[in-house]
């Protein structure tokens, strides 16, 4: 699923495609692809942030959805749901994340009214703010349901959701993954999404440079 990512937020359109499975990839070892990979899923240029360090919740959000559909509500809180149990993080009652589901007449206004230079144009985005060590203190989704619907919905609401936990980006390293730059859809995290969360959130603190996130995946990612 390709993230064009602007400033603080990110704004997805995508060409909805039949994903099929293959063969599971091989990711076990900190091979080269497995260290790109992870680079290209936790950083992006963002304006007022050139550092390109590593973000991520140091305690679980406290979630809240404000939604026009059930539906969409149930699916949002259980990929919430499988990101924190495969993040490891136990502490809860941290900073709010809030995810709203609605037409975008009205939820433009309110994404507006947090940060102006979020990109609206699109059928979701999302927008992060982080403290001085780079923790992510407040997050916000947003789902414009008037621009989308059905699996292309959910795979978006999906990317975003990834967004707002300190994955920003795609890669070409792996097909098979909800970070896939492929125009593929994604309802739910695989084996590979669930492996690189658990690693990021139990080894990167964050704050770290490419350099050092490099340096980590090759000392723990086969721990």
């Amino acid at each position: 699923m390709p993230r064009p990512v602007l400033a603080f937020v990110f704004s997805a359109l995508l060409v909805v495609a039949t994903c099929t499975f293959g063969a599971d990839p091989d990711f076990s070892k900190a091979t080269a692809k497995v260290k790109r990979f992870v680079e290209d899923v936790a950083f992006t240029e963002e304006a007022g942030d050139i550092e390109r360090v590593s973000k991520r919740w140091l305690a679980l959000p406290r979630l809240e959805v404000k939604s026009t559909s059930a539906e969409m509500t149930a699916y949002a809180e259980k990929v919430v749901g499988q990101i924190n149990a495969a993040s490891g993080l136990t502490v809860a009652e941290g900073p709010a994340l809030t995810i709203y589901i609605g037409p975008s007449r009205e939820l433009a206004k309110i994404a507006l009214g947090i940060d102006k230079r979020i990109n609206i144009q699109g059928g979701a985005t999302y927008w992060i703010s982080w403290g001085k060590q780079k923790e992510i203190v407040v997050g916000s989704v947003f789902l414009f349901t008037d621009r989308t619907g059905g699996e292309k919905a959910k795979d978006l609401l999906l990317t975003n959701i990834l967004g707002a936990y300190g994955f920003p980006s795609t890669s070409k390293e792996f097909d098979e993954t909800a970070f896939t730059s492929l125009d593929k859809v994604f309802t739910g995290l695989t084996p590979l999404d669930t492996r690189v969360i658990r690693f990021f959130y139990t080894h990167v603190p964050p704050g770290q440079t490419v350099q050092e996130v490099k340096r980590i995946v090759e000392a723990s990612w086969e721990k």
